[in-house]
């Protein structure tokens, strides 16, 4: 599926980082790293995603892991 997100039109609003929305897409074999990350503005938790495709998909999953250790953070819902 990575190999079908057009990365250079990924957009977020509210990222703590310009060009943060890039670091959650990767390769299945490197899904568990945990750096580079995206953060939203502490002041406003949520983050909203624009990710477009360069061809038809058919998404049956997602996977998504969030939190990070020690921190004590992690989505509480999403909506796609």
């Amino acid at each position: 599926m990575y190999a079908a997100i057009d990365t250079s039109k990924i957009r977020c609003l509210n990222e703590s980082e310009f060009g943060a929305c890039l670091h959650p897409f990767k390769p299945y074999s490197r899904r568990r790293e945990a750096e580079p990350r995206l953060d939203s503005h502490d002041d406003d938790p949520e983050l909203l995603l624009f990710v477009p495709f360069t061809r038809v998909v058919k998404l049956k999953s997602i996977n998504i892991i969030g939190g990070h250790a020690g921190e004590g953070t992690a989505p509480s819902k999403i909506k796609l």
